[in-house]
């Protein structure tokens, strides 16, 4: 059976950016702009995974602080884009942030826009992880016609990496914009399957033993034997991700726990 394969997201909205008209002139920019009117692309300029852990503590420090630095934003037709800061932009939501957000913008083409997205991206406040380097680096091939040596910088990946980008690129044709992910790529060139067969279930116990394992190597019993400070510690660690994780725990505890809880719940509250 033949398998229809489709453009990413990244790459039907590069296309879309790419016609929309440019200015001859850089006009005067603002310094800060209302949150609601700066449009977020994660798909073509978010990079990296959310770090839920730093959202929430990037929250707190506006509660406590108020604006955070600039977030880099890139204008295209009647839209501004967010380049980066991602985090800082979910940590003024969190916050109920309603002043304007400090923003420093970026000229220059969707191009340009997409290596510096990749290259502010790096630094060293929060790390890219290393398949994150080389999704942006895989993304900026498929999408983009920048030289060896300017994705590597950019991209934070080895000149090497980006040559074997190349190579896989030109094996794939016009089927290369339709894979998000260097490993996804890489594997239809060479003729693998896109993902073996596995058990999910049988792999969410064997992860969930590892990371519990993981757990108590690292704290001991001063998780379980202290609730109250592993829910503080929790909260902070998933943010916004909070109400998820309390739904995935009722999920996973018997009928008897789920009453104890709530019976431990209402004595509270009295």
């Amino acid at each position: 059976m033949s398998t229809t394969f489709h453009r990413t997201k990244a790459a039907e909205a590069i296309v879309e950016l790419r016609a929309l008209p440019r200015p001859s002139e850089v006009p005067q920019r603002p310094k800060s702009l209302p949150a609601d009117s700066i449009t977020i692309l994660e798909e073509l300029f978010q990079p990296r995974e959310v770090d839920e852990h730093n959202i929430s503590l990037l929250t707190r420090a506006v509660r406590t602080h108020g604006a955070l630095t600039p977030v880099v934003v890139w204008a295209a037709g009647d839209k501004v884009y967010l380049l980066d800061g991602h985090h800082r932009m979910a940590a003024y939501e969190g916050a109920n942030w309603t002043d304007e957000v400090p923003v420093e913008f970026f000229e220059g083409t969707v191009e340009d826009a997409l290596a510096e997205a990749g290259e502010r991206n790096s630094h060293v406040r929060l790390p890219m992880t290393t398949a994150d380097k080389q999704n942006h680096a895989w993304k900026m091939e498929a999408l983009g016609n920048y030289s060896l040596n300017f994705i590597a910088a950019k991209a934070g990946v080895s000149k090497a990496q980006v040559a074997r980008m190349r190579d896989v690129k030109k094996t794939l044709g016009n089927l290369a914009q339709c894979f998000p992910t260097w490993r996804a790529a890489r594997r239809h060139a060479e003729g693998m399957e896109p993902q073996p067969d596995f058990d999910p279930e049988t792999f969410k116990d064997e992860q969930s033993r590892r990371y519990a394992n993981r757990l108590a190597d690292e704290f001991g019993n001063k998780l379980s034997s202290n609730p109250e400070l592993a829910a503080m510690a929790f909260a902070i660690h998933f943010g916004r991700k909070l109400p998820d994780l309390f739904n995935q725990l009722r999920e996973v505890m018997t009928p008897a726990q789920i009453e104890q809880a709530d019976k431990e719940a209402e004595n509270d509250d009295f």
